[in-house]
């Protein structure tokens, strides 16, 4: 699952390919409105309320996961 918060660097575009090719991907698209809370902490908190795994893992956007990091 991946909670994209309204990002405008083409993000939305590179999920939607990957989302294509693996039904497992899961996207939340939010759309700010006027004084509404929003960014990482926010998310953050969206993903975690509508996640259903046992275990659940929010990167940042600086950081590199290394391929055995979800094993």
């Amino acid at each position: 699952m991946i909670v994209n918060d309204d990002s405008t660097d083409g993000t939305q575009e590179i999920l939607n390919q990957y989302a294509k090719q693996d039904s497992r991907i899961q996207l939340f698209y939010r759309q700010h409105e006027k004084d509404e809370l929003w960014g990482y902490t926010n998310a953050v908190n969206i993903g975690r309320k509508i996640a259903k795994g046992e275990y659940v893992i929010f990167p940042d956007s600086d950081d590199i996961l290394l391929p055995q990091a979800l094993e």
